[in-house]
């Protein structure tokens, strides 16, 4: 019997080490082929995460107090990665690709402990997601969004565990990571109420990221003079309780939910089955947390990143409730051969996943479809030219500030906003005139434009047309050169004459 034993726990081992490492494997092994990948709005946190450094303020601008980022505890830790002096971009990209790995092993605690399932379900779970090209992508692309994402499962599991003050904490994190972040306080709470905590738990869980999102709100409003940062004005603007304003929204979340998805459509609606199968007060929080995801891309009507970036965090809860389908239908079909040919059938999604996020990869790099942004090589070398053929007082005026904006160093107008309050508002007015009369008036000397914004685009977009045409007007800019950004848009460099 003790041999047995021994050689049962062996068996037990090798196959908790083969659940574990077959997957991350496969995580990391993508995660190295999209390592050189950064998204440019990236670089804004970066800016501003060295200014912080540096003693400038939490700013983009040195002397101007506008937000123009929407993550500070993501630049309050690459602020400190800089300070210890790390290079942020290195620090980003491992601590994303750490979040990864952890996230992935929170799936497979999830599985296992809180639903029980069979290490089968389990690895076609972790599986899955180590190979989604959204949480590859994300992992390496200088963005919190897997920091975030894995804070949001965390907190899933510490809410199963019972553990509602650790849950609280990290729901307090993910008030001051994402603007939405506050929003997960509901399926915290409702986890809370659940778990049948005394009154007085569910509170103190409850208050920690209250107050953690107040005492940043006060700080917002004493530092900036505002209780939200720039990107909302920027990006989302008021929202209006119109009946048109509501389908308007709730037709953007349907385009941006199926038609933007880095999960198959079969996968998808395998999930929605496995909400069914798995209901029960222990997936409500994660439920919940879906819809929180949802809801913020309803209220900010999408995104113009690809790979689902909103739905990312809750992507690992996604693939969860598809395992449970899984998991639901095994013992029927594992009792015939044909049942068994089903099984593998329905695992299919793992490989075809692995084979589109290799061929994503390519596409990226071709530069055919998808926007330059996600890919700013091009945009770090714009920067790092302009760098050299500028002075330290120059003003440049240019729509992806990101790894431009980083390179250069240079004080910059943000063509939507971003690292402007008075933008936004003019834009919000429709006159495009005004607008590009106040561009102009502070005094650029580099203005980049775009030669068209979109593949199907003829000519400049409306701003940067308006741009143009007032600076035809002064005579006083001739074009530099023009920089290839990918198959479908140009950078057209203009430079002030001396």
């Amino acid at each position: 019997m003790p041999e047995a034993a021994t050689e049962g726990n062996a068996n037990s081992s090798i196959k908790t080490w083969m659940l574990i490492c077959a997957p991350l494997v496969l995580f990391l092994s993508l995660a190295f082929i999209f390592y050189d990948c950064t998204v440019d709005d990236a670089f804004i946190s970066f800016r501003c995460a060295r200014n912080l450094a540096q003693g400038h303020g939490l700013v983009f601008n040195i002397g101007d107090r506008v937000e123009a980022f929407s993550n500070p505890l993501w630049v309050l830790i690459l602020s400190l990665a800089h300070m210890a002096g790390l290079d942020i971009l290195t620090v980003s990209k491992l601590i994303g690709l750490g979040c990864g790995v952890i996230t992935i092993l929170l799936i497979m605690r999830l599985c296992r402990r809180s639903f029980s399932m069979s290490n089968g379900a389990t690895l076609a779970a972790m599986c899955y997601a180590a190979t989604n090209v959204s949480i590859v992508f994300y992992s390496v692309s200088g963005m919190e969004t897997v920091v975030y994402m894995m804070v949001i499962v965390l907190m899933n599991c510490l809410i199963l565990d019972g553990r509602e003050i650790l849950a609280g904490i990290a729901c307090g994190a993910l008030a001051v990571t994402r603007p939405e972040g506050i929003v997960f306080v509901i399926p915290l709470v409702l986890g809370c109420c659940l778990n049948r905590c005394r009154p007085g738990r569910i509170l103190g869980a409850a208050l920690i990221p209250v107050v953690t999102y107040g005492l940043f709100l006060l700080f917002r409003l004493g530092y900036y003079g505002g209780f939200f940062p720039n990107s909302y004005d920027a990006k989302i603007g008021g929202i209006t309780f119109s009946v048109d304003s509501m389908l308007y929204r709730a037709q953007a979340l349907k385009r941006y939910t199926w038609n933007s998805s880095s999960i198959q459509a079969p996968v998808l609606f395998l999930s929605l089955a496995g909400i069914v199968v798995l209901f029960s007060r222990r997936s409500v929080p994660l439920i919940a947390s879906v819809a929180a995801a949802s809801f913020f891309v309803w209220l900010s009507k999408g995104d113009w990143m690809s790979f689902w970036r909103f739905y990312t965090p809750v992507i690992p809860f996604i693939v969860l409730f598809w395992a449970g389908t899984f998991e639901h239908i095994r013992p029927s079909l594992m009792r015939s051969k044909k049942g068994k040919l089903v099984l593998l059938i329905f695992l299919l999604p793992v490989l075809i996943n692995f084979a589109s996020t290799v061929k994503t990869r390519a596409r990226l790099e071709s530069g055919e479809e998808f926007n330059p942004a996600m890919h700013s090589k091009a945009h770090v070398s714009i920067g790092r030219y302009i760098s050299e053929m500028s002075a330290p007082s120059d003003v440049i005026v240019v729509n992806e500030i990101g790894a431009i904006g980083y390179y250069s160093d240079l004080t910059l107008i943000d063509m939507l906003g971003l690292t402007d309050s008075r933008v936004p508002e003019l834009l919000r007015r429709g006159d495009l005139d005004d607008y590009a009369d106040y561009v102009l008036g502070r005094d650029p000397r580099f203005i980049m434009l775009n030669d068209r914004q979109l593949p199907g685009d003829t000519g400049l977009h409306p701003v940067h047309a308006a741009i143009y045409d007032k600076m035809e007007e002064t005579g006083l800019y001739r074009k530099e050169r023009v920089f290839r950004l990918n198959d479908f848009k140009n950078l057209m460099l203009f430079v002030k004459e001396d």
